[in-house]
């Protein structure tokens, strides 16, 4: 999986996490550690994707959200 598609889950998943004074879903990415300052992955944002790509059998609102 390259950095862009990586970034894109993470993207996705936090979009579910910004509060509404929050433009972009960049902003809680960065917060919890999962981007970088200039936007790409982090090794804990690496973590989350593989985690949410585990979910196997559990149910879950933001598995495919990406």
């Amino acid at each position: 999986m390259t950095d862009a598609e990586i970034r894109t889950q993470i993207l996705a998943f936090s979009a579910h996490l910004r509060n509404t004074s929050e433009s972009d879903a960049t902003t809680p990415a960065r917060r919890h550690g999962w981007l970088d300052p200039s936007g790409e992955p982090t090794p804990e944002g690496r973590k989350l994707v593989k985690a949410l790509e585990e979910q196997d059998g559990t149910r879950s609102s933001f598995r495919g959200a990406y």
